[in-house]
């Protein structure tokens, strides 16, 4: 799990992005904010295997982004998770 803040939010409504690998590991969204309790949005990056552990992050809403990983390939998650942390930086 990987997060990041943005700094182009106005003043006071500052965004905290989670990037969140379901591959190896399953956290729920409590995990998750027990990690990051200021979180705002949450990046699920997932397979088709992992496809019913996004229920758990069902009370984010819009707020959360689900990744369907759709290549199979040594890393592919992680090299997809890397693309995303450097476009939200």
């Amino acid at each position: 799990m990987t997060s990041t803040s943005t700094q182009a939010a106005p003043p006071g409504t500052q965004h905290v992005h989670v990037l969140v690998d379901l591959e190896n590991n399953q956290p729920t969204l409590d995990d998750v904010r027990r990690l990051v309790p200021d979180v705002t949005d949450v990046w699920l990056f997932y397979s088709r295997g992992q496809a019913k552990h996004l229920a758990s992050f069902g009370a984010m809403g819009e707020r959360q982004t689900p990744v369907l990983i759709t290549r199979k390939g040594s890393n592919a998650l992680d090299f997809h998770l890397t693309f995303y942390l450097g476009y939200l930086a």
